[in-house]
This record gives C-alpha cells, structure tokens and sequence, in this order.
C-alpha cells in the first residue's frame, strides 16, 4: 500500500480485503519468519488499534482494527524517507483522514500482527508463515502423550470419583450440559452464514445524537465509535448473528433465531 495514500483528501474509504496484497510480497528471513519490522508493516501514517475484535468471516480469530495516526504523529513518521515513507510530502498528509477515512485490511497484509485464534481454534501457519489458519480443537491436534497420561490418570483417580461421581454426574448433566449444547448450536448457527429462505430475527441499532456528536467533537466521537463498533463485532460473533448491513452509526444484524438475537441485546 503506497504511503501516497495518504495525501489523497477525498479518499473516504479504502478496501483491500479479499486479494493477495501483502507488506513485503511474502519475503521471510533466515528464521523462516517475516522480515519486516513491526513500523513497516503499514504505510507511516496508519497504526494498528490495540483493541481486537473477532473478524467478521468464516476465519475464527480476532485482530487489531487499521486506524490513522493522530496527525501530528503521522507527519512525523512520515518524514523519512523510507519505502514506506513520504519525504518531504509529509506536511501534506490529508487533514480529514483521522476522522473520515475507513480502512478494510485483511490481516495477512500485516502479517497478523496482533491477531489471535478465538477460544476453541488453534493456529496453524503455513507458507513461511504468511498464511495462517484457526482449525477447530479435535482429538487428531492432541499431543501423543495425552492418551497414555490420561489412562494413568484416570486409574489413580477411580477412588475418588467413585466417592463423589453422583455429585459430578448431577453438576454434568444439569449445569454444563445445558451450556455445552448452546455452544454446539452456537458453532452450527454460525457456519450457516446469513438466514436465507426460512425464519430469522433481524436486529438493528442506531447511535442517538450521532450527527450532533459528529458535530461537537468529531475526533473524540470517532474513537468512541471504534470501541462501540468492535463491542458489537464482538458481541455479533458470540451469539451466531451475521452482519447484513453496516453504514455509519447503524447496524443491521441477522440470526436464525430469535433468543440468539435477544442475547446479543
């Protein structure tokens, strides 16, 4: 991504998900890791958020959101003159950006940096670490000591659970069942993707006041809608609903059914 970007005042929002792009083309060092520095991964005047949220895909991990530097900071960085920098052009970076411009990043671009598996899913690198991927937690990803422990284990173990299995086996059956089976419903809601053809719950939100908070404080307003829109990414995520259309202030968001959409409430 070219640093110029930066300089363009009209640019209101910037979509790179879904392609190949990457900070250093798939380089890697020695290591077998990247070789780009953590400052270079994204052209001078952008950051990485240190608030993460779970992506709004099929990939089952959550990373940190793309914003702008504060001005005075981008200018700063942008300075030098470095492949990802601006020289002299610097002063020139656009007034309007920390405010109006929107950027939609894949994080591979980044080299994940910041990104992590949601609970349940493991991560698995390939490519000289430039792709990664959340695989579910079964018996196979199991190290090949945990069966003979657990046997061991379990032997010693018989004497107690014999003197309190009906306490666990009541504790099991009526407690954690009940929140196991949500889980596994869950998980199925959730790789159905969005409702199509049968019954299904849409909730839709609105921030009140928002244009007049635009208004008075348009900096501080744009931050509290980062935090708000990673809460409800969040919260879009745990509860299997799926985001059918996202413009400005509102969200409009489908579920299956109807006491999923009131969890998310």
């Amino acid at each position: 991504v070219p640093a110029q970007l930066g300089l363009m005042s009209n640019l209101l929002s910037i979509d790179l998900r879904n392609n190949s792009l990457s900070c250093n083309g798939g380089a890697a060092n020695g290591t077998g890791t990247l070789a780009r520095s953590q400052e270079s991964i994204l052209p001078c005047f952008l950051r990485l958020t240190q608030l993460i949220y779970p992506r709004p895909d099929d990939s089952y991990m959550e990373c940190p959101d793309v914003m702008w530097k504060p001005r005075a900071e981008a200018v700063q960085d942008c300075s030098g003159y470095g492949d990802t920098q601006l020289g002299d052009l610097a002063s020139n970076l656009a007034e309007n950006g920390l405010t109006d411009q929107r950027w939609e990043v894949d994080p591979s671009y980044y080299q994940y940096s910041g990104c992590r598996c949601l609970e349940g899913y493991q991560a698995v690198w390939s490519r000289n670490r430039t792709v990664l991927k959340c695989v579910h937690v079964t018996s196979e990803t199991l190290a090949p000591w945990f069966i003979p422990t657990a046997v061991i284990t379990t032997f010693i173990g018989i004497c107690f659970l014999g003197a309190v299995g009906l306490l666990v086996w009541l504790r099991v059956t009526v407690q954690l069942r009940l929140k196991w089976q949500r889980e596994r419903d869950l998980l199925k809601y959730r790789q159905k993707g969005v409702p199509n053809g049968g019954p299904a719950t849409i909730v839709v939100t609105d921030v009140e006041s928002y244009s007049e908070l635009m208004q008075q404080n348009a900096a501080v307003t744009t931050r509290a809608m980062g935090i708000h829109n990673a809460i409800l990414r969040k919260a879009v995520t745990a509860h299997a609903g799926h985001v059918i259309e996202q413009e400005g202030d509102s969200w409009s968001v489908a579920f299956h059914r109807a006491v999923d959409a009131v969890a998310y409430c």
